[in-house]
C-alpha cells in the first residue's frame, strides 16, 4: 500500500533544503556596515533551515506508539539505523582524510563514529532526537505538555542569544542543541494536542 504524501511538508522540506544551500554557499557576520548587518540578517534567517527539518521530523514522529520496550526498540533499531549507517558512509573520505593528514587517530575515529566530521553533526542530532522520543512522550503525557511549553516559550531567549554566543565556542554548541531541541519538541506538543480534542 502506497502512503499519500503530505505536500505541506514536502514543500517545506523543499523550501529548506534551498535554505541549507543557502547557509553552506552565503558568507554573513559582521556590524561594521549597513551591508554586514544585512548579510548578518540574511544568514540569520538561512538558519532556521536545520530547525524546519527537526520540527518536520518530529511531527511525523509524534503519534508513533512507543507504549512497550518492543515499540520502543523497534523504533530505535529502524530510525537510528536508517540515519546513522548513511552518516557514518559519507564521514569516511573525511577519516580517510583526516588520517592520511598525519592527526591523531583517536580523534579521527572518534570524529568517525559520532558523526563528528564537517556538517554530519545533524545525523548525531537525530539521533538524541530519537533516543529522547520516548521520554518527550512520556512527559508529554504526564504533565499535560505544560513541561514543553514553558521549554517552548524559552525559545526566543535562547535563540536570540545564538548569535551573540557563536563567538565563544564553548558555549555555542550546547546553545545551538537547545535552540535545535526547541521545534522538535514544539511539533510533537503540537500533534498530540490537535489529536487528542
Amino acid at each position: 500500500m502506497i502512503k499519500e504524501r503530505n505536500t505541506y511538508f514536502d514543500f517545506l522540506k523543499g523550501i529548506a533544503i534551498l535554505m541549507v544551500i543557502g547557509i553552506h554557499t552565503f558568507i554573513g557576520g559582521g556590524f561594521s556596515s549597513w551591508h554586514e548587518y544585512l548579510n548578518t540578517g540574511v544568514r540569520q534567517i538561512l538558519n532556521c533551515a536545520v530547525p524546519i527539518f527537526i520540527a518536520c521530523s518530529g511531527f511525523f514522529l509524534a503519534n508513533k506508539s512507543l507504549n512497550n520496550k518492543k515499540e520502543v526498540c523497534g523504533f530505535y533499531k529502524k530510525q537510528i539505523s536508517r540515519v546513522y549507517m548513511p552518516g557514518l558512509l559519507w564521514s569516511l573520505p573525511w577519516l580517510v582524510l583526516h588520517l592520511l593528514g598525519e592527526k591523531d587517530p583517536l580523534i579521527g575515529v572518534l570524529s568517525f563514529v559520532l558523526c563528528g566530521f564537517s556538517v554530519f553533526y545533524f545525523v548525531i542530532l537525530m539521533i538524541q532526537y530519537y533516543l529522547l522520543l520516548p521520554v518527550i512522550q512520556k512527559v508529554k503525557n504526564r504533565a499535560g505538555g505544560g513541561t514543553i511549553s514553558t521549554l517552548n516559550n524559552m525559545q526566543p531567549d535562547l535563540c536570540g542569544c545564538y548569535y551573540v554566543c557563536d563567538s565563544n565556542q564553548e558555549y555555542s554548541g550546547a546553545v545551538d542543541t537547545i535552540c535545535r531541541s526547541i521545534p522538535f519538541m514544539d511539533s510533537i506538543l503540537c500533534v498530540r494536542c490537535s489529536t487528542c480534542r
